[in-house]
């Protein structure tokens, strides 16, 4: 049982080590620790409300992943994921039913 929370964990980690620096790009968040009003990148970080992301710069995102991933998101699922770890746990889950 714990083994499959090792996969899952590393996997998790896998996908936002390159969810990361999509966001980072697509928002244009300076990665300088000059930046105050810049929040780091975490599993905890919330697209609306610590990066301040609308609706058009949504899809951009969405639109990004489905390349990266080679994946097809649910727009109507996708709108629901504002927190980092929920977008990672949702592609671990469409990579894992391709």
């Amino acid at each position: 049982m714990n083994r499959d929370r090792d996969i899952n964990t590393s996997k998790c980690e896998e996908i936002f080590d390159q969810l990361k620096p999509i966001v980072i790009g697509l928002l244009k968040i300076p990665q300088n620790p000059e930046f105050k009003r810049y929040p780091e990148i975490t599993m905890q970080t919330d697209l609306i409300d610590d990066l301040g992301v609308d609706s058009v710069e949504t899809v951009d995102l969405v639109v990004s992943i489905e390349r990266e991933f080679k994946i097809k998101f649910d727009f109507k699922e996708a709108a629901s994921k504002r927190k980092i770890f929920q977008i990672v746990e949702y592609i671990a889950q469409l990579k894992e039913h391709k």
